[in-house]
């Protein structure tokens, strides 16, 4: 069965990246524009095994979905991997249960490592 991958991101470059660096039977990629969309698709649907997250969104930011995910215990369930220019300290990565960074701009390498290493 496909590792299921949701991107949350407002770039469909990173959009369209992700899909092209896990073009593969073993991956399914989704992707919304912002925290809003993925929080209804997360209460509605089955938990993806990987999150891509970037923070600076519109609408609900990757900020206040990591908190909603945390308030509903959700958190645990996830292999969240936050993409972004901005920088959030070990103990937010540590509270919040992510399990990778990349910092925007990142490589094609990068982003496959981090998500072998989940």
């Amino acid at each position: 069965m496909p590792k299921r991958v949701l991107v949350i991101d407002d770039d469909q470059d990173i959009h369209a990246l992700v899909r092209m660096v896990l073009v593969s039977p073993d991956y399914e990629v989704e992707g919304v524009e912002n925290g809003e969309i993925a929080l209804e698709k997360l209460e509605k649907e089955a938990l993806p095994d990987i999150l891509l997250l970037d923070l600076m969104m519109p609408q609900m930011t990757g900020y206040a979905l990591l908190d909603q995910l945390y308030e509903r215990g959700l958190h645990t369930s996830l292999a969240i991997i936050v993409m972004s220019a901005d920088l959030i300290t070990w103990q937010q990565m540590t509270r919040l249960g992510i399990k990778g960074f990349l910092t925007k701009p990142f490589d094609i390498t990068d982003l496959q490592q981090a998500i072998e290493n989940v």
